[in-house]
């Protein structure tokens, strides 16, 4: 079965914001990023494994900001790359970890990602996906035993039995 990778993720302007486009900031988080899957946005929040990203509920203040590498600000253009930053952790990058997905947090901007969906400016809401251009693969929600429910879609167990064998293989 083929994941559809091309509905995963909405942003969402932040309450009172009015914005229509993504905007890049050097400071303010005016976005939220929302799973279309689970209707919850990705949020900084201590966990036991794995990256300390939660599920939080939608429609408050903003915890995402992006960046481009030129310091610009106008409207973001799907396929640049950026650096997303989440409130509280810092920015999102690629890294290896034994459990969880693949992702780790640092104190500088990382350019590693793009926003994928119609030509043009990223317009909100819009649907859109999330490509680490490190990973080379594209960021989703998907179930896992530990750690946040987020997978690249090129690592997504076809079946609960294959997580399970990976949980087992992890952890005896």
């Amino acid at each position: 079965m083929a994941i559809d990778t091309s509905v995963n993720w909405l942003i969402v302007p932040a309450a009172g914001s009015g914005r229509t486009t993504v905007v890049p900031e050097d400071a303010a988080y005016n976005y939220n990023l929302v799973s279309m899957k689970v209707s919850e946005d990705l949020a900084y929040g201590e966990r036991r494994w794995g990256i300390n990203l939660v599920w939080d509920d939608p429609g408050g203040a903003g915890n995402i900001r992006f960046q481009r590498p030129s310091g610009t600000s106008e409207p973001l253009k799907n396929d640049e790359l950026v650096a997303i930053n989440v409130k509280g952790g810092g920015f999102l990058k690629y890294e290896s970890r034994s459990v969880g997905i693949n992702l780790g947090w640092s104190s500088k901007p990382v350019y590693e990602w793009q926003i994928k969906g119609a030509s043009g400016d990223v317009q909100m809401p819009q649907p859109v996906q999330l490509f680490n251009t490190r990973e080379q693969d594209y960021m989703i929600y998907g179930e896992r035993p530990l750690g946040i429910n987020l997978r690249w879609v090129n690592s997504a167990p076809a079946s609960w039995t294959d997580a399970i064998d990976l949980f087992k293989k992890l952890f005896g």
